[in-house]
């Protein structure tokens, strides 16, 4: 039985590199978004537009929550209070109402999957300093950012039937920043 997805930030980046991944394996893919061009433009901070869309779009066995935005790149007191706020909304608090809707389908199915990126190139760090972008990948042995197909890749090798026993881990892309 063909799997489906729902990725959120689905119309660019990493988003937008995973749906092509996953739709190359024959995965159904919903993109959930707020620019134009996604299959359905949901803002993921607004709970019951996501929640109608988990009762409208049936069973989901792969959620990418890709959705993000960049904050403020200004000194701590210089950040303005809605700037942080809007960031926290999107990047930290945008993740709970997908998973709210969609984990426990996910569960009922016994599917589900965890993938940490860390640094990664896409439009949405296309405008970042030079210098904050150096800051950002200097812990990382690969001293560089990581690619929005490479994140792809482990996103779609997770989600196949290729690993059916493995129901639960953190899977790091993080050119070796990470050290668990």
């Amino acid at each position: 039985m063909p799997r489906a997805a729902l990725i959120t930030g689905g119309v660019s980046g990493l988003g937008r590199a995973a749906a092509i991944r996953l739709e190359a394996d024959g995965v159904k893919v919903i993109t959930l978004d707020v620019a134009d061009g996604a299959g359905l433009v949901v803002d993921v901070t607004d709970p019951d537009a996501v929640q109608a869309v988990a009762d409208a779009a049936g069973p989901i066995d792969v959620l990418v929550n890709s959705a993000g935005v960049v904050g403020p790149s200004v000194p701590l007191w210089e950040v303005p209070i809605d700037g942080w706020r809007r960031t926290f909304e999107v990047n930290v608090n945008g993740t709970f109402p997908t998973c709210r809707a969609f984990v426990p389908g996910m569960r009922e199915r016994g599917w589900g999957r965890a993938i940490a990126p860390a640094v990664i190139e896409t439009p949405m760090n296309a405008g970042t300093a030079p210098d904050a972008l150096a800051h950002l990948t200097s812990p990382i042995p690969m001293r560089r950012a990581g690619k929005a197909a490479e994140v792809a890749e482990l996103i779609a090798w997770p989600a196949s039937d290729k690993v059916s026993f493995s129901t639960g881990a953190v899977y790091d892309i993080s050119g070796g920043r990470a050290t668990y």
